[in-house]
């Protein structure tokens, strides 16, 4: 997908009005949501939320990524889309009144249905990130005739979706879909010399 432009997650999915009380309904099956915040306030609200609303699951989706200073290389964690959380609930019903009434909490996400629970490749992308327990880590790579190729990790979901690669800080850019709009974020990878590197590795690299 090139020439996407690198937008911000809130100009990619459909958001409503504050307003408390809306109801989760009972559904045999996993129901994924996002809620916004204010930015810097994501653990907080995951805890609260988590603490409040007993069976469900709540993650700031976090990336793993290389920082450099003077010279030497450290590993730390930044958040993949910052002021946004993703829930997962089972309960039949489910009252976001007090949680959306907090000063720090913007709203409750919805498509332009007015309706909050991720559907099709909404639904497949949180499951993939609930699947990674909201932490990406590296994927791993090598370069054949100049074209980065996936072995696994999270960037394997999206090999077709990489728009560009940063060599030096070895990262890409990939294209998602969030409510029907495009967006984009940088992941890290670890880069294998060639293919056979990761034969070679015990257990086929795991």
């Amino acid at each position: 997908m090139p020439g996407l432009p690198n937008e911000r997650i809130h100009t990619a999915i459909a958001e409503v009005s504050e307003g408390g009380g809306m109801p989760v309904e009972h559904c045999e099956q996993l129901k994924y949501g996002c809620i916004s915040c204010r930015s810097g306030c994501e653990d907080r609200l995951k805890l609260e939320m988590k603490d409040k609303y007993q069976g469900m699951d709540v993650i700031f989706p976090k990336k793993k990524r290389i920082r450099r200073i003077g010279g030497a290389a450290f590993e730390e964690e930044t958040g993949l889309f910052p002021g946004y959380i993703f829930f997962s609930t089972r309960e039949e019903t489910l009252n976001l009144r007090e949680i959306l009434q907090k000063d720090y909490v913007y709203r409750l996400l919805t498509d332009p249905d007015g309706e909050w629970p991720l559907k099709d490749s909404d639904r497949a992308f949180a499951e993939m990130l609930f699947a990674e327990d909201g932490l990406i880590g590296f994927s791993r790579a090598f370069y054949e005739s100049d074209k980065i190729r996936i072995v696994d990790g999270f960037l394997k979901n999206y090999e077709g979706n990489i728009i560009r690669v940063n060599k030096r800080a070895r990262t890409a850019e990939v294209a998602v879909q969030l409510r029907g709009k495009n967006i984009t974020m940088w992941l890290g990878f670890e880069l294998l010399q060639t293919q056979e590197d990761d034969k070679n590795l015990p257990c086929g690299g795991k």
